[in-house]
């Protein structure tokens, strides 16, 4: 999982200019909710690191430097399905 963050930066660019899925707070709130999901797959030092890391990394720089949400909204969202039991 070492190339998880560059992985999702790619694929979000394919994405993003291929569907609506991930347009919009709708589809910036979907992706986080992906992030954190995925994030279950990780040991905990791992995860936390690529938590931190999401923002900034994926959404920022996925949203072109005008990301739909804010950190708080997108920790939010990762937090909740990588936490759910």
């Amino acid at each position: 999982m070492s190339d998880y963050i560059k992985n999702v930066q790619q694929a979000l660019a394919i994405a993003r200019s291929n569907t609506h899925i991930y347009e919009g707070i709708d589809g910036a709130l979907r992706l986080a909710r992906e992030i954190g999901y995925c994030l279950r797959d990780s040991d905990d030092k791992e995860a936390k690191d690529y938590f931190d890391r999401s923002y900034n990394e994926i959404c920022v720089v996925g949203y072109d430097l005008k990301p739909p949400i804010s950190k708080k909204e997108w920790d939010a969202e990762v937090l909740r399905k990588w936490k759910r039991k």
